[in-house]
């Protein structure tokens, strides 16, 4: 990774100054440098429930290639020590939990594929940056408390992407029965960042093959064009608020007046879909706008 690039990285996820300590030889000039870039580096981490300022503390690594960040990291939010992962790392999971993912839904009879590109289980803006946008809105990128105790929501959510039980035994009842599929997860399972996002893509694709086409129909009826930007921001709704809810709102015509409206604020005063459009586009620059 260039010294550019480096820099880059450090300003675009917005960590506050990290305090060096190398146990590798390395040479003075590339000390400097790294010490400079970093030290310009003020970062903050939010939380999607509460707004919260968190000090970080990294321990970067030299290594003869260079500069490495690292790919998890402990720090403390709330009193409470936890273990990240870095940004970078989440966006490598994320790669691999799609390749996963897709090759499990090749091993499914008669399936068909949800998106418009072939061989693709899932809608085509199924990708890192919005796989890393939900990870970021549900923990900041936490997966478990710095002991190895799990990280648990006070609703029972687990792990960097919030899988309740109750999901993950949905996802496993979808997978045996009408996929007609082997593989199984278990709760424990959603404290493994890469198996988080893997049940994200499998619960969110779960959502497109029951949800998005049954709702195509009624969006058409409303006059309202069923874009991929639109099916996004369902998912995302049906991702947090709950399939059951998001379709009964689809159903009388209420789901712009809710869940997709940036104005609106449940009773925990969240509007998660605006809240993952804004992550989104602060961590990639990408706006995601109803046609």
């Amino acid at each position: 990774m260039s010294n550019k690039e480096v820099y880059n990285y450090l300003n675009s996820i917005e960590q506050p100054k990290p305090i060096i300590k190398s146990t590798k030889k390395f040479r003075p000039l590339r000390t400097i440098l790294a010490t400079l870039l970093i030290a310009g580096a003020i970062f903050t981490t939010t939380s999607c429930a509460e707004q919260e300022d968190i000090d970080h503390e990294f321990t970067f690594e030299f290594s003869d290639e260079g500069y490495r960040i690292p790919d998890t990291y402990v720090d403390t939010y709330q009193g409470v020590e936890y273990r990240y992962c870095s940004k970078n790392y989440v966006e490598r999971l994320s790669r691999q939990a799609l390749k996963n993912v897709d090759k499990l839904m090749h091993q499914v009879p008669n399936m068909s594929p949800v998106g418009t590109k072939t061989g693709d289980f899932y809608p085509e803006y199924f990708n890192v940056n919005m796989l890393s946008a939900i990870a970021y809105t549900e923990s900041t990128y936490r997966y478990i408390e710095a002991d190895g105790d799990p990280l648990v929501s006070e609703d029972g959510a687990i792990g960097m992407c919030q899988l309740t039980p109750g999901a993950i035994k949905t996802i496993n009842e979808w997978l045996s029965g009408t996929m007609e599929l082997d593989k199984q997860y278990t709760v424990e399972d959603a404290s493994d960042p890469l198996k988080s996002l893997e049940l994200a893509i499998l619960f969110n694709i779960r959502n497109s093959k029951n949800r998005l086409k049954e709702g195509k129909d009624n969006y058409e009826k409303m006059g309202v064009k069923f874009s991929l930007d639109l099916q996004e921001k369902l998912l995302y709704a049906m991702y947090f608020y709950g399939e059951g809810n998001v379709q009964s709102a689809i159903n009388n015509g209420k789901i712009f007046d809710t869940y997709l409206n940036p104005e609106w604020r449940d009773s925990n005063g969240h509007n998660y879909v605006n809240k993952v459009l804004e992550n989104k586009e602060k961590l990639y620059g990408e706006k995601s706008i109803v046609d």
